[in-house]
């Protein structure tokens, strides 16, 4: 924190608030604060980053996504879940006009989308994100891809607040025998997924 700070300062002093370095910096800095649990601080930084991005890159860049995309998580750490979800849709819908709906950001965000409707307790609309996003990384990764573990694991919790116990445990089943192949049986996201599917 101490280092990302002085990093922060000195980038400013030299390079100007709004130089793409500093704002590096600033960045840096929010992350290091939410490590450290001070997850106000890190909203407050997160969104001084994004707004300062906005202002000198643009709303398209990528740059100004990142720091779109880690604002909704700062308001998700601070259980401000409206203000999560809205900064997710809007990453994802900006992401899939800039780098295209199947680029592997856009797949997270809209990941992040399906969290967020989790969140709020629409499990419905948590559920289609999540199905939608599953075959998109199924078509663009393959099967075996690291990234469908996480997206089957999300389908599978997404039935289970459904209480759809059946479907879920199918998933969670499927997900288990995957991981094992793929990661490995002592491979802790493999005894996360076991644990998952005997709950």
């Amino acid at each position: 924190l101490k280092w990302n700070n002085e990093c922060y300062q000195i980038n400013k002093r030299v390079l100007g608030e709004e130089h793409p370095d500093t704002l590096t910096c600033l960045s840096n800095l929010a992350i290091n604060y939410g490590y450290l649990g001070y997850h106000s601080k890190e909203l407050e930084y997160n969104k001084k980053c994004y707004e300062l991005r906005k202002k000198r890159l643009g709303e398209d860049h990528v740059d100004t996504l990142e720091s779109l995309s880690n604002l909704a998580f700062s308001y998700g750490m601070v259980k401000n879940y409206k203000k999560q979800l809205e900064c997710n849709e809007k990453c994802y819908e900006l992401r899939k006009k800039v780098l295209g709906e199947e680029h592997p950001d856009t797949l997270t965000s809209l990941n992040n989308v399906a969290y967020s409707y989790g969140n709020i307790g629409n499990y419905r609309k948590q559920l289609e994100y999540n199905e939608k996003c599953y075959e998109l990384r199924k078509k663009v990764l393959g099967e075996e891809h690291p990234d469908i573990l996480t997206s089957l694991g999300n389908l599978a919790r997404t039935y289970c607040n459904l209480d759809d116990y059946e479907k879920a445990n199918e998933l969670y089943e499927q997900c288990y025998e995957l991981s094992k192949k793929v990661l490995g049986e002592e491979h802790p996201d493999t005894i996360v997924t076991l644990s998952d599917l005997a709950y």
